[in-house]
């Protein structure tokens, strides 16, 4: 797509179009997140106003991911979006300065969007939520399946896989359940090291557990074969996977602090506040996150297996309803008042 250089959209003599940048993997949620944008974007401005192409000079330019922007891509845009996200309370000071590259900030969630006030960013931050599209609901026959992921591209050390596989474990004990881990960017040593480390959380021997590798092209549809995702991450800036699921019918078993606790709706596990560094990693430095009990996650696990096998699917309702606001509509009036205005 190429932008023609108009002069004008919606009135704003300033605004000729937008050029837009994502330096996140395609595959991953955040990816998939910027793939969402840039569709709301071209709809609301029409395909012209909008390019891919970093040598198109436009008025406005939007960057998806925590990083600079490199000179030779601002150009002229007098208008520069940045969509940056947080996962603890805090961002650290080196986000301010990556916020110095450009005049505005979005961000999914009001809890992000406040961790990068906590840095001394001093530009306006809007919070324009990630979407979903609402599938149809599908009925899913024979035992539970249980969702567990694990991205060694995506800091193990914050989503805690090993937690969330022995919760799945101890929750599913005599269910007959199918515990499934997806596994991404990650060794074969590395997934013996997450089953070992989960089995000494569980301080019993894991059941049988399915890993998979490779899902096909699209994550949507093979996340709507099970039944319930269990997340035992100990911050996010939004969570779009429990989003996705509450979307589609899977029933989500996690805490609700931090981003996700602004949509979650779910079994929700008990979960302690505690301060980042006392994890150890080298990149959210700053600020607290919260690690979920782990028998809290395994009861919410026993509850959700237990509501299917009943025919009780409130929460599961419940959860799709909630999911059904977060929808193109939302996006694109973010989109339009933004990219509208003066």
């Amino acid at each position: 797509m190429r932008g023609q250089g108009l002069k004008s959209v919606g009135g704003n003599r300033h605004f000729t179009g937008v050029r837009f940048h994502s330096r996140c993997a395609p595959e991953c949620g955040i990816g998939i997140a910027a793939k969402m944008m840039l569709g709301s974007i071209t709809r609301v401005m029409g395909e012209r106003y909008v390019s891919e192409d970093l040598q198109s000079r436009f008025s406005t330019l939007y960057v998806h991911g925590n990083s600079r922007v490199p000179n030779d891509y601002v150009g002229g845009a007098y208008r520069r979006i940045g969509f940056l996200t947080w996962e603890t309370t805090k961002a650290p000071a080196e986000l301010a300065r990556v916020a110095g590259d450009y005049t505005e900030l979005w961000t999914p969630s009001e809890f992000s969007a406040s961790a990068i006030r906590a840095a001394g960013v001093k530009i306006p931050i809007y919070v324009v939520p990630h979407i979903v599209k609402l599938n149809q609901r599908i009925a899913r026959e024979g035992r539970p399946r249980i969702l567990v992921q694990a991205d060694g591209w995506s800091r193990v050390s914050r989503k805690r896989p090993e937690v969330a596989l022995a919760a799945a474990a101890l929750g599913s004990v005599g269910k007959d359940a199918e515990i499934v881990l997806k596994v991404h960017h990650m060794s074969e040593s590395e997934i013996s090291a997450l089953l070992s480390r989960a089995e000494e959380i569980a301080e019993m021997k894991m059941p049988e557990i399915t890993v998979i590798s490779t899902w096909g092209d699209n994550f949507i549809e093979f996340l709507r074969g099970f039944h319930i995702l269990v997340s035992a991450t100990r911050g996010e800036a939004f969570g779009l996977p429990l989003l996705e699921a509450m979307a589609n019918g899977v029933a989500v078993c996690a805490h609700d602090q931090g981003g996700q606790g602004e949509f979650l709706v779910g079994y929700i596990a008990n979960a302690t506040e505690v301060p980042v560094a006392s994890s150890g990693d080298s990149y959210f430095k700053t600020g607290n996150w919260w690690d979920v009990n782990v028998h809290s996650l395994a009861m919410c696990v026993k509850r959700a297996i237990y509501d299917m096998k009943n025919g009780d699917d409130g929460v599961v309702s419940d959860a799709r309803a909630a999911a059904a606001k977060f929808n193109t509509a939302m996006l694109d009036r973010h989109v339009s008042r933004l990219l509208h205005s003066r």
